[in-house]
């Protein structure tokens, strides 16, 4: 597989913590950035967002006993569900576990079905959907099959860039992330 700069660029756009999923168009967002930035520029692009938040959302579930606490009073009446739904996505990822998995799974294959249609991949990341981003192109780049060093065209994802991104924060440099995993389909 080889990417083909002369079709149109996808600019894959992985959110961050949401306290809903009904609030997802950071896609527009950036496409509106994107224009207003391009100007008369014939630049061929698409922007498409990776919704992970309705799989994290399900996962929040087993912590409803917590919730159910939390708003047992008048503040955690006010902030128990926000509170749950933004510290519950970190937990999750930090988990390491089957749904931190699904999630990153689902972008690898976001990643690799725009590879397959030969388009150049532009991903835009925020928060904790760059964590993801950056366990998913590490694990591309550890499979041995994508990213030549000698050929741009092999690597499933052209350019990345991160916005207010956590990565650097102690509790995001677990030991498990140190090695490269594999998020394939199996």
């Amino acid at each position: 597989m080889a990417v083909n700069p002369g079709l149109p660029r996808k600019v894959l756009v992985v959110h961050g913590v949401q306290t809903s999923a009904d609030n997802l168009n950071q896609d527009i967002l950036i496409d509106e950035l994107i224009k207003s930035r391009i100007g008369n520029i014939p630049l061929s692009y698409q922007c498409e967002l990776y919704r992970y938040k309705n799989i994290a959302a399900t996962a929040l579930k087993k912590y409803q006993k917590l919730l159910d606490l939390l708003v047992a009073n008048p503040v955690g009446q006010a902030v128990g569900d926000a509170v749950l739904q933004l510290a519950g996505d970190v937990v999750i990822s930090l988990e390491n576990g089957s749904t931190a998995d699904k999630i990153r799974k689902g972008l690898r294959t976001a990643i690799l079905d725009i590879y397959a249609e030969g388009n150049p991949c532009y991903i835009v990341a925020h928060s904790l959907g760059s964590v993801y981003t950056f366990d998913v192109i590490n694990s591309l780049i550890g499979d041995g099959v994508y990213f030549d060093r000698t050929s741009r065209k092999t690597w499933p994802v052209q350019g990345l860039l991160t916005i207010g991104s956590p990565i650097g924060l102690d509790m995001f440099k677990q030991s498990g992330r140190n090695e490269i995993k594999n998020y394939g389909a199996g």
